[in-house]
Formats: C-alpha cells, sequence, structure tokens
C-alpha cells in the first residue's frame, strides 16, 4: 500500500515521525462518513445525511482506487492486460480475470456506484445506466443508506478476496509503523496519528 514516512531530526536531535496512507484513511473516512449519513437519515435531517452519503461514497471510491492502483503498479507483468488497463473499470476487470485463475473471486459490479460519484466529482455530467439518463438528480434520488452500503459490501469482497492473490495489503498500520521506527530511533519520537 502506497505509504509515506516522515522521520524529522531537530536541531537538539529530537525526532518526530509522522506514518501516511490515504488509502487506508480513505476506508476509515468512507466508514465515519456513512456511520454519520445513517445517523443522520435515522433523524430525518436529509440534507445532512445526504451530505454525508456523498463523502462517504467518495471516499469509498478513493479507497477502491488506491489499492487497485496499488495491485496494478506491484503487478503489471502478471496480469495481462494491465498496461492497457486505463480505467477503474478496466483495472477492476482484468484484476478479477486474473485472481479467477488463482481461486474464488466474485465479479465486482459498481457501475451505478461509479456514476454517482462521477456526476458528483462532475456536477452537470449526465450518464446512461440502464436505459435511464442518471444526472444530479439522481444523486438525490439513488444515492441512499442501503445503496451505498451495499455497494461498499461488494467492493469491501472484492479487495479481500484480490489482495492476498497479489500480496497486496488493503490497510495500512501506520501507527505500527511509527512505532517501529521510534524504536529504532532509541524511542524518543512523540507518536502522532493525524
Amino acid at each position: 500500500m502506497p505509504k509515506t514516512i516522515t522521520i524529522s531530526i531537530a536541531p537538539d536531535g529530537t525526532s518526530t515521525i509522522e506514518a501516511y496512507c490515504l488509502a487506508t484513511d480513505s476506508w476509515q473516512d468512507y466508514e465515519h462518513f456513512s456511520e454519520q449519513a445513517d445517523k443522520h437519515a435515522a433523524l430525518g435531517n436529509m440534507r445532512i445525511a445526504n451530505r454525508e452519503m456523498r463523502a462517504a461514497l467518495l471516499c469509498l471510491f478513493s479507497h477502491l482506487e488506491g489499492v487497485v492502483g496499488q495491485i496494478i503498479q506491484k503487478n503489471t507483468d502478471n496480469i495481462e492486460g494491465a498496461n492497457k488497463a486505463n480505467t477503474l473499470c478496466d483495472k477492476t476487470a482484468v484484476i478479477t480475470k486474473e485472481a479467477k485463475k488463482n481461486g474464488l473471486v466474485p465479479d465486482l459490479n459498481f457501475r451505478l456506484g461509479k456514476y454517482l460519484r462521477d456526476i458528483v466529482v462532475h456536477p452537470g455530467i449526465e450518464k446512461i445506466f440502464g436505459g435511464e439518463t442518471i444526472d444530479e438528480a439522481a444523486v438525490f434520488k439513488k444515492l441512499d443508506i442501503d445503496t451505498l452500503q451495499n455497494l461498499a459490501e461488494r467492493v469491501s469482497c472484492w479487495l479481500d478476496c484480490v489482495c492476498p492473490v497479489f500480496s497486496t495489503s488493503r490497510f495500512t498500520d501506520t501507527k505500527g509503523l511509527v512505532g517501529f521506527f521510534s524504536e529504532a530511533l532509541g524511542g524518543d519520537a512523540p507518536i502522532e496519528e493525524r
């Protein structure tokens, strides 16, 4: 998983260690925003719930794209068609095809979710899904808690199946990395989570 580890040493010799992994944080952000959306929807605060669902959707796709990108980057030579896969759909398709050679891997259908995500990111565009035009209004009509959670379950299940096939970690223990480097530097570096 792509991660950034920063070690800063001050003039007095003290060190500060920071570790980041956006793909891991994106999943945690998805969980947070999804939980908040569910809470606000239950209270009838749909304007806030819709805002939280859009944020959760973006974070879910950020996580998916981060992990998929890592799988492709590490395995371009081992996945047939990886070097020609440009879109997220193409990348997940070639990963699925290759992973199925090594075991039972579900297909990943996320087209409606991806279209909703695209419209959130690029307001004003339209997509065709099942013969129906998906536009900005669809983001408010079709993106609900059940749709979001169902999509997240499919994405999560698929990632949990393909990551081991390609020796890719879905999550990075950034706090553990900071602790490891802190101990290696004598144990005096403060551990800070961001």
